[in-house]
C-alpha cells in the first residue's frame, strides 16, 4: 500500500505523486467519490458500488515528463471528514482508487517524540 503525506493548497488542488498519478492512466477525468466512513475516493473510473454519489472532474498531468497529477477537490466534498483537520492529509493507493485520509496535527509530533521500549532479558 503506497501512502504519501500532502497538502491541499489555497484553490483546493490535490497534486498526487508519480505513483499514484499513474494508477490514473491516460484518463482525463477522473470520478470523486465519498465512502460510507466519509473519506474521499479518486477513482480512473466510476464505480457503481459506492452509493453516495460522486462528481467527474479534470484530471491534470504536471510535472516532468506529465508524470504528476493534480484535481481540484470539488465544493461539495470539501467538508467530508478527508478534511476534518484541515488541509493537511495522507493520500494512500489502494487497487481502484487513491484515498485522502484525514492528518490529525497531532501526527507529526507523534512521529518525532515516539520512543521505542527497551526490552531487558531477565
Amino acid at each position: 500500500m503506497l501512502q504519501r503525506d500532502t497538502q491541499v493548497d489555497e484553490k483546493w488542488q490535490l497534486y498526487l505523486p508519480a505513483e499514484m498519478a499513474e494508477r490514473m492512466g491516460d484518463n482525463e477525468e477522473v470520478f470523486v467519490l465519498v465512502d460510507g466512513s466519509g473519506c474521499v475516493h479518486i477513482c480512473p473510473f466510476w464505480v457503481p458500488e459506492v452509493p453516495f454519489g460522486g462528481t467527474a472532474v479534470r484530471l491534470r498531468k504536471t510535472g516532468p515528463g506529465r508524470k504528476y497529477a493534480r484535481i481540484t477537490i470539488p465544493q461539495e466534498f470539501r467538508s467530508t471528514k478527508s478534511f476534518h483537520y484541515g488541509r493537511t492529509v495522507t493520500v494512500v493507493c489502494k487497487k481502484k482508487s487513491v484515498v485522502v485520509w484525514p492528518r490529525p496535527p497531532w501526527k507529526e509530533r507523534e512521529s518525532v517524540t515516539r520512543v521505542r521500549p527497551r526490552i531487558h532479558a531477565h
